[in-house]
């Protein structure tokens, strides 16, 4: 109800109002359709001239999603632009190469140090780069945790 409320620029209590009326808000399991929305609100509101600068403004909004909308799909098809599920694993991929890569340093240091300060080295640079590991989890996890919040407003 609230995308439904910010779309055609109205009241969460409007909405909620027009799925209360005798011929109600068109909605179903699956969400609300935008588009059959708009046009119960024309039939709601007759043909006296009195279709809103709202209602306008909501089927402009409305057509420019759909062509955006389009646009990304032909995106994906000429290949512009990959599935987050793609994107996803190949990140996670380079993420746990990079995490092997990087966890090995502290061995390769101490072998090419003195004899007397490999244990020294070999603590302080797994330290060091456990640090930073630890530091790119919690930078990722903040982000997806701030994607998951945007993703619910």
């Amino acid at each position: 109800m609230a995308e439904v409320a910010e779309f055609f620029g109205v009241s969460r209590a409007a909405v909620h109002q027009w799925t209360k009326e005798d011929d109600p808000m068109p909605a179903s399991r699956a969400g609300y359709d935008l588009s059959k929305i708009a046009q119960w609100l024309r039939r709601q509101r007759g043909g006296n001239g009195d279709l809103s600068d709202e209602l306008k403004s909501a089927e402009i909004r409305l057509k420019t999603a759909q062509a955006q909308q389009k646009e990304l799909d032909l995106d994906i098809n000429k290949g512009s632009l990959l599935p987050l599920i793609d994107v996803e694993r190949w990140a996670a991929t380079a993420l746990i190469e990079t995490r092997e890569m990087v966890m090995t340093l502290p061995e390769i240091l101490a072998t090419s140090s003195p004899p007397d300060s490999r244990e020294f080295i070999r603590a302080e640079s797994d330290r060091h780069c456990r640090s930073v590991l630890t530091m790119l989890r919690r930078r990722l996890e903040a982000d997806i945790v701030d994607s998951d919040e945007a993703a619910d407003d």
